[in-house]
Parts: structure tokens; C-alpha cells; sequence
């Protein structure tokens, strides 16, 4: 079985390569763009589109993934088309949460190993979602519903 992009996962590719071009596009033309007292405007306008490229940049990597599951393992493919296996046997089991977004609420799977999200299947970025998740559910442990909160997210992860 294998995953899908959802249309929404295409706008996000898009606005992302758009914010990187509208960032060099700025400091290729920064004279002509920011007229006298280019070096304060050009270090805030930069560090703050730099930020944002950063995080689009990281989203990218670790949420726009394609899936593929099989009896004994999932094979994962990045944006930047790196490879990696993960096999249901090491896995301590999956957790699920709810995102909230401006567009709506979503549903999140965690694949947990050791403790560790090693994996993010979102309903966001993925449309056959349901289908993955109901695969992964034959073939490994449900550890329940996580509450979303950004302390407990941001220890899970590193």
C-alpha cells in the first residue's frame, strides 16, 4: 500500500519554493528593494524570511513523505528522496493526535521507537491516510491518544 499526496501537500511545496524565491529575489535586489539603510532592513527582513524558510524547509523534510507499507515493514521516501526502513518489529507501537490548523483539525499518527517519534503520518499531507492507518494498526501495538501540547511535542522529538 502506498500513500498519496493530498492537494494541500502540492500547495505547500509551492508556497515554500515561492517564499525561497521572493527571499533571494530580496537580497539580490536589496538597493533597489530597501532604497537607503539597506544593512538594518536587509538583516530584519532577512532573518525573519530566513526563519521562515527554515521551518517551511524542515516541514518539507519531515512531513512530505511518500509511504510505503508492506507485511513486515514501511519504506520511506523524503522530499529529498532519502531512503530509510523501518520494520514493524522494532517498533514500540503508534500514538495518535489532533493538529489544529486555520484550515481545520488533523489527525496525526506517531510511530514510536524507543520511546521517540521516528515517523508523522499526517491526515494534512497524506489522502489515503485512513487506509495507512488502518494497516498499521493490524501489524503493531496502539498506544492511544496523545493531547497535543508544544512542551510535551518538543521533548518527544529530541
Amino acid at each position: 500500500m502506498k500513500s498519496k499526496f493530498s492537494y494541500r501537500t502540492y500547495l505547500y511545496v509551492i508556497f515554500t519554493i515561492f517564499s525561497i524565491a521572493v527571499a533571494i529575489s530580496l537580497f539580490i535586489n536589496s538597493k533597489e528593494t530597501f532604497g537607503e539603510d539597506v544593512v538594518m532592513k536587509l538583516f530584519f527582513i532577512g532573518s525573519l524570511l530566513l526563519f521562515t524558510n527554515l521551518f517551511l524547509i524542515s516541514g518539507l523534510i519531515k512531513r512530505v513523505i511518500s509511504v510505503t507499507l508492506s507485511e513486515q515493514e514501511i519504506n520511506i521516501k523524503n522530499f529529498l528522496f532519502k531512503e530509510r526502513k523501518i520494520f514493524f518489529t522494532d517498533l514500540d507501537g503508534f500514538e495518535t493526535t489532533i493538529e489544529t490548523s486555520r484550515a481545520g483539525d488533523y489527525e496525526v499518527l506517531l510511530l514510536i521507537k524507543d520511546k521517540k517519534i521516528i515517523l508523522q503520518l499526517s491526515q494534512f499531507h497524506i489522502s489515503n491516510y485512513f487506509e495507512l492507518k488502518d494497516f498499521i494498526k493490524t501489524k503493531t501495538t496502539d498506544l492511544g491518544f496523545i493531547p497535543s501540547n508544544i512542551l510535551n511535542d518538543l521533548k518527544r522529538y529530541f
